[in-house]
């Protein structure tokens, strides 16, 4: 019985079986990967999603994420990019033409606690008269408001929940005008009283200072705009705040 002579693979067949026989002659080609394509960027309130509440100003359109924005005539609020500041690129800036005039952008009340902390950068320009640029309140409960004079000087006011019984609390801080400060703002009431702590920069101008009225059980909303009896200017980056968190 003679043996059956295999032919040998010629050159063809091996370049066909390195192509691969099963793909269609005219399959397209892939697309090769985007090596040089940027990341997304991330934003100080993307990357701190357990906040209860946090507007960087770089994610939404106003008035997104607050609750409220009431904007009177004489007061534009508008979207503006600044590099130098805190969480560039875009902040929110204030600007009342003529005064007196009031316009803030509110955050949602927290749930009912006894502590409350805030954490903003603030920029203000040079102005003529006291200017409110942040408070703190509640529905049924008293007002917190930091006050700058003219030349800079800053003090709390507190007020009860009808607008009265006004207390004032001097601090030794000067804001610089047009330079970004931070500012840390918290209260604790521990049950028998509560005490307020407030930081410009690496300044701690109030340390457990008593206040007349208690923040015990309330449900808290932060502000920050602008209240001013005559022309100002004052912008906000990177805002926060939470019920129940001081440390």
């Amino acid at each position: 019985m003679r043996a059956r002579l295999v032919p040998p693979i010629g050159p063809l067949v091996l370049l066909l079986a390195a192509a691969g026989c099963d793909e269609p002659a005219n399959a397209p080609t892939p697309p090769a990967p985007a090596f040089d394509a940027a990341p997304p960027r991330e934003t100080f309130c993307g990357t701190r999603p357990k906040l209860f509440f946090c507007a960087d100003f770089d994610e939404h359109a106003l008035p997104t994420p607050f609750a409220e924005l009431a904007t009177p005539p004489a007061i534009e609020v508008l979207p503006v990019d600044d590099a130098a500041a805190p969480s560039a690129p875009r902040v929110v800036s204030f600007r009342a033409r003529s005064g007196p005039a009031e316009a803030f952008l509110v955050t949602p009340p927290s749930a009912a606690t006894s502590k409350w902390n805030a954490l903003f950068f603030v920029r203000l320009a040079p102005h003529g008269g006291d200017v409110t640029l942040a408070r703190v309140d509640a529905a049924s409960g008293p007002t917190l408001a930091i006050v700058v004079s003219p030349g800079g000087a800053v003090r709390l006011v507190e007020t009860d929940a009808r607008g009265g019984d006004e207390v004032s609390h001097a601090t030794t801080i000067t804001l610089a005008p047009e330079t970004w400060s931070s500012v840390r703002w918290d209260v604790r009431d521990d049950g028998a009283g509560s005490t307020v702590r407030l930081r410009f920069g690496d300044d701690m101008v109030l340390e457990g200072e008593p206040l007349r009225h208690r923040h015990a059980g309330i449900a808290p909303r932060l502000s920050i705009g602008l209240a001013t009896p005559s022309a100002a200017q004052v912008s906000f980056d990177t805002v926060t705040f939470a019920g129940g968190e001081t440390e």
